[in-house]
């Protein structure tokens, strides 16, 4: 028998509305088992979800959705992951407490379940760590915990691509993200995209980087793209400031079917127009250092003290000196930097403006403050892994040798003091400046041996070549006295005095057998002076003295020296 229409209607209501309140019961459950708090599940997707990833680090999420689209050119992706209004809170006081590391059902085991109820709105911390992995932490706590961190990163990065034809089909959106930092301040973020492109026929391309096409169909190219838009930074108790406009990250590589990650990786990031407050900048860099320090001593973790730099130099001068931890800290960073220099083939690297503003406080007068800025355009770094075939390397190095070649230019560098009376005055002036670098430093570095003679020392070779062009200075008697103050403030700091350790002697060993050629072309200095005639003064007109030169150059060579150990000629 057919039930009636209406009866039909509110039967399938009940089941709606049922449903609906079996989310609640579910989210309860997740909120149990890993501190994931879901408010409510809304047409729009999932709303308000927050949780402490770790002890002094909150997430809070305003809404998670699917959105399903038709592929185009532009998006070949068919679901996009878009996360609204993403909140990161860090509290470096709890930052670095001391807590005791559960696994994840200690929870029921403690009786923790009822502790959750009485308090349903704080979020609780999760702990991802199971028992074994409990146990191999502590097996390796002597282990340098940052090189142990990148390796694994570094592992993660290359096992994700073993899904790349399911991380394809997704692309992921975050808009009007933030990070928090208690009582320091906060970064904010407009709009963040990322997706992996993997169409032969759109990416496989050679004309932008000098990577090799794929030679076979089971070599297959892939592209991470990542973009970011809108970059705002507010200190706390002043006024926000843009520091980036936008940004665009593509990671270009090969996926080949019997090696896990990217193969011949080029990375080209490129940066819209940056602006760098230096006074807001650096009173935040030393409140996060301060409050690292009182976490540090409210932690108690002096105990378990990080290798420190002349540790490490120590250890590459003479293997097999220092302790356990600091040995593998060596073996850790020398397999780490391995892999990158053999994974990556080219890094692109640009800024279309580039701006810093620094006040000079010591030389205020009237309480009118005083900046100095600072700005450079069309900022390009072009770092490439050289070809050992090719006749352009075999040219300056051997075959055998691992070269890099950097290209770095920049124009329209400026240097003026702005102390609000008048407009900005440009005190440093260059219209362009190129270097152009080749060595075997890097990978001379990594292999680097105390038992080296000379002869293999001086194999580590180095060609540079930097011009600066047009370079111009405009000097005004008022300037003087601003000088000198900035002078005088600097000679006030007081010095920080390193301990002396054996770092000279690692040093020295990896100095190359260097060639820098550096030529300056047509610089000129220009002197304002005060007019003697008193009409002309009235008029406003004023004397000039110039010096010009038609060019500069200095050339230098060094190279280790064969009848001693660690002579160095320059």
């Amino acid at each position: 028998m057919a039930l009636p229409k209406s009866s039909l209607t509110s039967f399938i209501l009940g089941v709606v509305l049922l449903a609906y309140l079996c989310t609640f019961v579910v989210f309860a459950i997740i909120r149990v088992l890993t501190g994931v708090s879901i408010q409510r599940l809304w047409w729009t997707g999932l709303r308000h979800i927050s949780f402490a990833a770790k002890e002094g680090i909150r997430v809070d999420i305003r809404g998670l959705r699917f959105a399903l689209h038709r592929p185009t050119f532009a998006r070949p992706t068919w679901i996009s992951i878009v996360m609204e209004e993403l909140k990161v809170t860090i509290d470096l006081k709890l930052l670095g407490s001391k807590t005791v590391k559960r696994a994840r059902w200690t929870h029921w085991r403690n009786g923790s379940l009822a502790r959750l109820a009485s308090h349903p709105g704080t979020p609780v911390k999760l702990d991802f760590q199971s028992d074994n992995e409990t146990e191999s932490d502590e097996s390796d706590e002597d282990r340098s915990h940052t090189w142990e961190r990148l390796t694994q990163l570094k592992e993660k990065i290359k096992r994700l691509h073993r899904k790349i034809n399911y991380i394809r089909i997704f692309d992921l959106v975050a808009t009007n993200s933030s990070l928090t930092i208690t009582d320091i301040g906060s970064i904010e973020l407009a709009n963040f995209t990322m997706a992996v492109d993997t169409r032969r026929k759109t990416i496989d391309r050679s004309r932008l980087f000098q990577h090799r096409r794929a030679q076979s169909q089971s070599q297959r190219p892939a592209e991470w793209i990542f973009t970011a838009r809108g970059l705002l930074f507010s200190p706390s108790g002043k006024e926000s400031s843009e520091l980036l406009d936008h940004a665009t990250l593509n990671v270009y590589g090969l996926l080949l079917p019997d090696i896990e990650g990217l193969r011949d990786a080029s990375i080209a990031l490129k940066l819209g127009r940056i602006s760098l407050p230096y006074d807001d900048l650096q009173v935040c860099a030393n409140n996060i250092a301060h409050g690292r320090q009182i976490s540090a001593r409210g932690g108690g973790t002096g105990h378990n003290r990080e290798p420190s730099f002349t540790d490490i130099v120590e250890e590459l001068d003479m293997p097999g000196s220092k302790d356990e931890a600091i040995v593998q800290t060596v073996s850790d960073s020398k397999e780490f930097f391995s892999s990158i220099l053999r994974g990556i083939q080219e890094v692109q690297f640009a800024i279309s403006f580039l701006g810093l503003s620094k006040r000079i406080k010591s030389v205020e007068r009237n309480e009118t403050p005083v900046y100095l800025n600072m700005s450079m355009k069309e900022v390009g770094l072009d770092l490439l892994r050289s070809d050992p075939r090719s006749p352009a390397h075999l040219t300056y190095f051997c075959a055998k040798d691992v070269a890099h070649q950097a290209l770095l230019t920049a124009i329209s560098i400026s240097m003026g003091i702005d102390d609000g009376h008048e407009h900005p005055e440009r005190l440093v002036y260059i219209p362009m400046a190129t270097a152009m670098v080749r060595s075997t430093l890097p990978s001379k570095t990594i292999q680097f041996s105390g038992e080296k003679n000379v002869v293999e020392r001086n194999t580590n070779i180095l060609y540079a070549n930097l011009v600066i062009t047009s370079p111009s200075i405009d000097f005004d008697p008022k300037h003087l006295p601003l000088m000198l103050a900035a002078l005088q403030n600097r000679r006030e700091r007081p010095k920080i005095r390193h301990k002396k350790n054996n770092r000279h002697h690692l040093l020295s060993r990896l100095l190359p057998k260097a060639s820098i050629k550096f030529s300056v072309h047509e610089p000129i200095v220009r002197v304002t002076l005060p007019c003697t005639d008193q009409e002309r003064k009235r008029a406003g007109d004023f004397d000039l003295l110039i010096s010009a030169f038609s060019s500069m150059s200095l050339d230098v060579e060094s190279s280790h020296f064969p009848g001693g150990e660690l002579h160095y000629l320059l």
